[in-house]
């Protein structure tokens, strides 16, 4: 396990589970949001990335920082700094933008942003 995953996988844990003394940052909103969500395999977080919008700041703030530790494994983490680093919101826009530039994009990202059923990569 490496050190992100590692920082990252307590700090996923630390957003849903109730802390000494108090809740833990996430404790409200999944309450109210995802009550009925069962926990494991990442429902839970799902259920929260869902529910963005209307998540408390120190949710928001926390699950920020989760899913930038995850994006900073992927493959494309220093394609998208540097020629999508502020995508409109919406569904795909950063692969979409991403693929806009794949023909300057790392061979990794190109891999992993490549079409399914599309042209194989160089």
């Amino acid at each position: 396990m490496t050190m992100v995953t590692a920082v990252a996988s307590l700090l996923a844990l630390w957003l849903v589970t109730p802390a000494r003394g108090g809740q833990g940052a996430c404790a409200k909103d999944v309450a109210e949001h995802c009550a009925g969500v069962p926990p494991g395999n990442g429902r839970v977080l799902r259920c929260l990335d869902a529910h963005r919008g209307a998540l408390g700041p120190a949710c928001r703030a926390a699950n920020d920082a989760r899913l930038a530790a995850r994006l900073r494994r992927h493959p494309c983490a220093d394609d998208r700094a540097r020629f999508c680093p502020h995508p409109p919101d919406g569904r795909g826009k950063v692969l979409d933008c991403l693929r806009a530039h794949a023909d300057a994009l790392s061979p990794s990202c190109r891999r992993a942003v490549a079409p399914r059923t599309g042209a194989p990569t160089r």
